[in-house]
């Protein structure tokens, strides 16, 4: 996927997080609807070590599976967080100053409005004919892209080009 190219882990993050959210804790919740008339059960009818060590490993066992994949998913999105951050304190770094920004900015989308045109009317288009498909969001990913690609243009700083003139 394209995102991974400026923001490594963010599909992994997102698809680990919908898997344990939908799937994993759906598995976890029934697990536990079928122990509990158990438990309830041995309780209800004094409880034989036996019943009572199996019950706690099944709960030992699908606590620790629940937590440790949760674990694990928690690190990839802090990871993917931490590479948002990396990139953005990188193109920070890029750019003199706000000028240099705005300047980079605006020529981003100076030079992109034909695209964002095409992606606009292929949005308008979808939405006329009452398109209800992921690829609408396709789009508007491809219109975030377009303004996430600024560039540092050189020597854009109009304080650095009147202190030049000074000198």
């Amino acid at each position: 996927m394209q995102v991974e190219t400026f923001f490594p882990n963010t599909t992994k993050c997102w698809f680990g997080l919908t898997n344990f959210t939908l799937v994993q804790n759906s598995i976890f919740v029934y697990n536990f609807s079928v122990i509990m008339p158990v438990i309830i059960f041995d309780i209800a009818n004094g409880t034989n070590a036996s019943s009572l060590t199996w019950i706690t490993n099944t709960i030992s066992m699908y606590t620790s599976i629940y937590i440790q994949n949760l674990a694990s998913d928690l690190l990839v999105c802090n990871n993917a967080i931490e590479n948002v951050y990396l990139w953005s304190n990188g193109m920070y770094l890029s750019f003199n100053g706000w000028v240099d920004f705005a300047t980079s900015f605006f020529q981003t989308i100076i030079t992109s409005s034909i695209s964002f045109t095409n992606i606009y009317t292929t949005i308008t288009n979808k939405e006329a004919a009452n398109a209800t498909d992921v690829s609408v969001y396709y789009d508007f990913g491809r219109i975030v892209k377009l303004l996430l690609s600024i560039q540092p243009v050189s020597s854009s700083s109009a304080l650095r080009a009147s202190n030049d003139m000074l000198a």
